[in-house]
């Protein structure tokens, strides 16, 4: 028998926003129109400059069911804690501002949801300029994980290990496509770290996983991810050793606290070495610097030799997906001229595929 809305849980859907107005409308009206019934809609509006506030403020006026609050700007971290301190649903979910839902997202979840399940992750489909497909965090259909397998799904909030999809275009760390039971995070106090400008999911996500009970896979697509050329993502940093280091703490922070020093180290000292390669493209790839490839190769080899701790390689190597063991063995080689061009050309390969 189909349940009433008064028997429905009720699930908050948190948006977090920020100079997204040429997407917000479609995000929201996605929301507000899903099947599911008995939703709370917080939209948490991030200082935003551009019109998306007004835009919030057009649909608060249609639809009793959001919550708008505006904030001076914290960053992604800041506005999703916002988000959880106001939410009252049993379940929560998390949308970006930029992407949006299929109309029965919320309702599919739910569908596999039982009192020892805490958190439920589902499918998606990547969106581009030019086309939309499928993909899949997982090399297999619905599964529940048992207790022992949720070191393999912490490992997956860093890299992709063989145990997850190796072609898909995110990790399994990011914080939407997967409804939370808000008491597993509430009672625990498990939030975003405000020091963090990338993978802020990562950690959160790893300890949402630690202390779930049990954790259920559901093969179908709900959530629809739009990758943006233009996004920070593909935007020189020249500050990026920053953000790797600041995320290397606070994974080797989880790993301490938590006392997962021999399963997940490994791990660390490989997301570390990838942190390496990535602050080549960033500081090296994406930035016209003007520099001769002999001064580029200096520069790798000493980003490299920041992120890189020699004594520890061994056992991390398994972990790097092809190109990085490449990296690596060139990086083993002092041949950094080889291993910027290497990089470069991984970047331009990844970049087509995704057109």
């Amino acid at each position: 028998m189909e349940k009433t809305l008064n028997e429905q849980p009720l699930i908050s859907v948190i948006l977090a926003i920020y100079n997204v107005e040429q997407f917000l409308n479609q995000c929201i009206e996605s929301i507000v129109c899903q099947t599911y019934g008995n939703i709370e809609i917080i939209l948490v509006d991030d200082g935003s400059k551009d019109s998306s506030l007004s835009i919030c403020e057009c649909w608060k006026k249609k639809d009793a069911r959001i919550i708008l609050i505006n904030q001076e700007n914290q960053g992604l971290a800041g506005a999703r804690n916002t988000g959880l301190a106001a939410c009252k649903g049993e379940w929560f979910y998390f949308v970006d501002g930029d992407d949006y839902l299929e109309r029965d997202a919320i309702e599919q979840a739910v569908s596999y949801t039982n009192n020892d399940i805490d958190l439920v992750i589902t499918d998606y489909f990547v969106d581009t300029a030019s086309r939309i497909w499928k993909e899949s965090f997982f090399p297999f259909r619905d599964k529940e994980f048992s207790e022992g397998e949720k070191i393999e799904l912490m490992k997956n909030c860093f890299l992709k290990t063989p145990s997850v999809n190796q072609s898909t275009c995110t990790m399994l760390g990011v914080a939407w496509a997967k409804l939370y039971r808000t008491e597993i995070v509430k009672d625990n106090n498990i939030r975003f770290d405000l020091r963090l400008r990338k993978m802020q999911d990562a950690p959160f996500n790893c300890e949402v996983f630690h202390r779930s009970r049990k954790i259920k896979f559901a093969s179908i697509p709900t959530y629809h991810y739009r990758f943006n050329n233009a996004s920070i993502t593909h935007r020189s940093n020249p500050n990026y050793v920053n953000v790797g280091d600041s995320v290397s703490v606070a994974f080797k922070a989880f790993i301490n606290k938590f006392g997962y020093e021999n399963e997940l180290m490994p791990v660390y000292y490989a997301r570390k070495f990838m942190f390496g390669c990535e602050s080549v493209k960033f500081i090296l790839i994406l930035d016209n610097t003007g520099m001769s490839l002999a001064q580029k190769a200096k520069q790798t080899k000493k980003l490299m030799t920041h992120f890189c701790e020699k004594d520890k390689k061994s056992k991390m190597f398994p972990y790097l997906l092809k190109p990085y063991k490449l990296a690596y063995i060139l990086h083993r080689l002092n041949a950094y001229t080889l291993m910027y061009l290497l990089m470069k050309c991984f970047y331009k390969m990844k970049m087509k595929k995704m057109k």
